[in-house]
């Protein structure tokens, strides 16, 4: 087997494993009302583009209440390896610090396609805006 296609197959379990870990960081969590006690909602006001202007800008305006998960993971608008943006840590942190907004931006680290895995990162990019509620 060449180097590429080791390499190939490593990014492959790699990414496998870093779905299986999300999948049990999702079910830690268990709903906004479990984790977060004092969250009411949480508005989320995502713009996602792409550098190479292969898609169109695409934006997405959500709303989660205490039944919704409390794990924010938004997939890639690409359809790449291991990709997509979560958004959980800046959500933990607002919380922690009772702030009602925020905003960035985030660029994903998946693999472009199977074909480019440790070649070509997929560079698709997420700017979010957060608002946060909180009971009193």
């Amino acid at each position: 087997m060449n180097r590429r296609a080791s390499h190939v197959r490593r990014e492959k379990k790699h990414s496998q494993h870093a779905e299986f870990l999300r999948d049990e960081k999702r079910k830690s969590l268990g709903r906004i009302a479990d984790s977060f006690p004092n969250l009411c909602s949480v508005r989320l006001s995502l713009s996602f583009s792409d550098p190479d202007r292969v898609i169109l800008p695409q934006v997405s305006n959500l709303e989660r209440g205490p039944e919704h998960s409390a794990y924010f993971r938004e997939k890639c608008t690409h359809e790449c390896v291991g990709g997509g943006f979560d958004l959980t840590p800046v959500i933990e942190k607002m919380v922690k610090r009772k702030e009602a907004d925020t905003s960035g931006t985030m660029k994903c680290e998946g693999w472009q396609d199977p074909e480019r895995i440790g070649r070509h990162r997929c560079g698709c990019q997420l700017e979010y805006k957060i608002s946060c509620i909180y009971s009193e």
